[in-house]
């Protein structure tokens, strides 16, 4: 371990730019890759840690995340208080990424002490307003001791022989969060959900606990509070060494727009589109490395906003024309929604269909032709063009019989 067990610090705080009792955003986030106790660290085999090795991605994925919440991250209804960051990088992640390290010590050693008093910690600051925001990103080895019971290994993990309560119980933390005044909530469980078989020889808590926070079995205050894990149950999660996590990258490119819908000219980061979007793009990023991941959206689910972009997200435009052979008669151009040219000419002879990147809205494509003497008329296609889903129009140009 990097650190003595310490309080964790927070790593941003805003509180103080902002008036006292006003609702306030506050993120919890852990990432852990360096395991001293279990397979290949150099305090290993003391006790059955359960197969369970080394990471390369989990502690540098958290503090991209960290980064992204610090410097990207809008809600006006709720701004940025604090960030609590504990982190247990591997040695790859630490010499790639330096921040990682905790230069200046505003980051914590994610310990199970200190992600117990960072947990309730954040807890408290979540009492201020019925308005505030929580979220909590937690990445590294992940287990299911039963169905939907998930846990984040921490790096004390396999410390003692109760192997368990070096881990954060997620359900735990979930339900001790009930009766706080914050009614938005946000889990992101960026980890495995496996089960290994060692884990069925040992009976109900013979191996510890992953408690770090009183349950709460009284009435459900909150309104939303989405749990947003990297695989479903049984299954496992992947990333790529030093670099981000396949969830992490996933829900990095959601929160840039990916998973973005318009509100009446703002466009917001929702749970509906997260539930949508976010499954696809790890799907798709697992596919890339050959492998296949399953996110699982769950817990309670509402049509709740998580983040306000700046400015309209990116997406990509099809435009094609049919049939080909009217390409050498054709001039096309596109038009946003004001009828202001964002394409003023497009070739079908030498790109059909025409691709590009433009910022999400409503556009008319149109295909020109000049000449009477040929079997094809003029066409134009309006279309909207969505994130994620994008945008396509066919302009089929030939002439109708009786036209």
């Amino acid at each position: 371990m990097t650190q003595q067990d310490q309080p964790a610090p927070i790593w941003e705080d805003h509180r103080s730019q902002h008036p006292v009792g006003a609702p306030l955003t506050h993120a919890l986030i852990v990432g852990v890759s360096d395991y001293p106790f279990c397979e290949g660290g150099p305090l290993a085999h003391r006790h059955d840690t359960l197969g369970v090795g080394q990471l390369t991605c989990a502690a540098v994925s958290a503090y991209r995340f960290a980064e992204w919440v610090r410097d990207e991250y809008r809600n006006d209804d709720a701004p940025l208080g604090t960030i609590r960051l504990l982190l247990a990088p591997s040695a790859a992640e630490a010499r790639a990424t330096p921040g990682v390290t905790g230069v200046g010590g505003s980051v914590g050693d994610a310990t199970k002490l200190n992600v117990r008093e960072a947990v309730q910690a954040w807890r408290d600051d979540c009492q201020g307003n019925p308005d505030d925001v929580a979220i909590l990103y937690a990445a590294g080895h992940g287990l299911v001791r039963t169905q939907d019971a998930p846990v984040v290994l921490l790096s004390d993990f396999g410390a003692s022989e109760l192997v368990f309560d070096g881990s954060l119980d997620i359900n735990n933390v979930v339900a001790g969060m009930r009766p706080v005044k914050a009614r938005t909530q946000f889990y992101f469980v960026d980890a495995c959900a496996t089960r290994p078989e060692a884990v069925k020889k040992y009976g109900n808590g013979e191996l510890g606990s992953g408690a770090v926070i009183r349950s709460w079995d009284g009435p459900e205050r909150r309104v939303t509070a989405p749990i947003f894990q990297a695989a479903a149950s049984g299954t496992a999660a992947y990333g790529v060494s030093g670099d981000w996590t396949v969830f992490g990258a996933a829900l990095r490119d959601c929160l840039n727009g990916a998973a973005a819908e318009n509100f009446e000219g703002a466009w917001r980061i929702t749970v509906s589109r997260l539930m949508y979007v976010l499954p696809k793009l790890v799907e798709e990023r697992s596919q890339r490395l050959m492998r296949r991941q399953d996110a699982h959206p769950g817990g309670r689910l509402t049509q709740a906003r998580f983040h306000t972009l700046g400015t309209p997200p990116p997406v990509s435009i099809s435009v094609a024309l049919e049939p080909v052979g009217a390409a050498p008669f054709t001039v096309g151009s596109l038009k946003d929604h004001a009828g202001v040219e964002v394409v003023d000419k497009i070739d079908f002879t030498t790109t059909n269909p025409f691709v590009d990147t433009q910022t999400a809205g409503v556009y008319t494509a149109v295909a020109s032709i000049a000449r009477t003497d040929v079997p094809f008329v003029s066409r134009e296609e309006s279309f909207s063009a969505v994130p994620f889903d994008g945008g396509s129009a066919v302009l089929e140009v030939g002439r109708i019989d009786g036209a």
